[in-house]
């Protein structure tokens, strides 16, 4: 006579009635671990985990008001010391306010002096620049530049007769275009003469083409020079700058 199949209890069973000694150990391993996967189902582990989450995150909101509250209240003192400043600074801006003023006014008439008096500090450097007796110094890359700049003092000074040495400085000024005209005429001079040599003493074609870049080459270094003295000899109706035996050269 054979035996019947043994019957395996069903999950919701082995909750309800546990496993006997006659179900044997295998059903009530299996019983065992139903009872672990619903308990990991419906494990309350995660809700558990966001729950302290926003819990922290409470927490960290509550602090952040209350630094705020702080930051609040210090300001709150900075804005009164400030209003404090405030009204006992006024009365000395006011009182600052002229003074910076006149501060300012003062400002620019040292501006204007220090202006007034490099006009006057030119005749000293123009007087040693023009002083040089070498012919050559016409070349030199500060020469013509300090003619026009002694032409700018002397209409400084014709615009500002009140000066007290307007008259002397201007006759300074007016000795040292002397002399700077008569050092560029003895320059053009010199030159001239030397190209005209050397044209009288060419006698072959390669010397006669040699000559004549030799010319256009003075010609374009004179030209400013020229320049020069013909806006001088238009500043001076009364031959100041170039006297008779000056104007015959």
């Amino acid at each position: 006579m054979s035996e019947s199949p043994q019957t395996v209890p069903s999950p919701k069973d082995t909750l309800d009635a546990p496993a006997t000694t006659k179900d044997g150990p295998d059903a009530l391993m299996r019983w065992l671990r139903i009872e672990e996967d619903e308990a990991h189902q419906w494990s309350r582990q995660p809700f558990r985990r966001e729950c302290e989450k926003m819990e922290e995150a409470r927490g960290l909101c509550a602090q952040t008001t209350q630094d705020l509250a702080v930051l609040q209240q210090a300001l709150a003192q900075v804005e009164a010391t400030y209003q404090v400043l405030e009204t006992h600074t006024s009365g000395v801006r006011s009182s600052c306010e002229p003074w910076m003023e006149k501060e300012a006014h003062l400002s620019e008439l040292v501006k204007a002096l220090e202006e007034t008096i490099s006009w006057f500090d030119l005749a000293e450097k123009a007087g040693a620049l023009f002083d040089q007796p070498d012919p050559s110094m016409v070349t030199h890359s500060d020469f013509l530049p300090m003619v026009h700049r002694v032409q700018e003092a002397i209409a400084f000074l014709n615009a500002h007769p009140q000066y007290l040495d307007t008259p002397r400085y201007k006759s300074r000024f007016y000795q040292c275009q002397r002399k700077a005209a008569i050092t560029i005429q003895r320059y053009i001079l010199q030159q001239w003469s030397g190209v005209e040599e050397e044209w009288r003493a060419g006698k072959d074609k390669s010397s006669f083409t040699t000559q004549h870049v030799r010319l256009r080459s003075l010609v374009n270094e004179i030209q400013p020079m020229v320049k020069v003295l013909e806006s001088l000899a238009l500043d001076d109706p009364k031959e100041r700058i170039f006297p008779k035996e000056c104007a015959a050269q």
